[in-house]
């Protein structure tokens, strides 16, 4: 995340929400921010106590470690969407 990104009240709300249920792990599927990587990915399972990530829309999975990520703000999500939609109109450029 830079420096200039000012989260809005319900990015900070979706955060708390993840520490509090941060005894447990995530649901499949659920979309995570990496803070190391600065890339957002789809919760795809545990291995080693590590998180495996996806790029939304499909892609190279990447672990983390569960301290590294967080609920993705709104420019991080719209980063996301804009990468997925790129990745699928070169998949089929003819």
């Amino acid at each position: 995340m830079t420096s200039n990104t000012r989260r809005t009240e319900a990015d900070r709300a979706r955060r708390r929400g993840l520490h509090d249920a941060a005894a447990g792990v995530p649901d499949v599927g659920t979309v995570l921010y990496d803070t190391v990587t600065d890339k957002v990915g789809e919760f795809r399972g545990e291995n080693d106590g590590r998180y495996l990530l996806r790029p939304p829309g499909g892609g190279v999975e990447w672990d983390a470690a569960p301290g590294d990520v967080e609920p993705p703000g709104s420019a991080e999500r719209l980063r996301a969407k804009a990468a997925a939609e790129n990745r699928d109109r070169a998949r089929f450029r003819l």
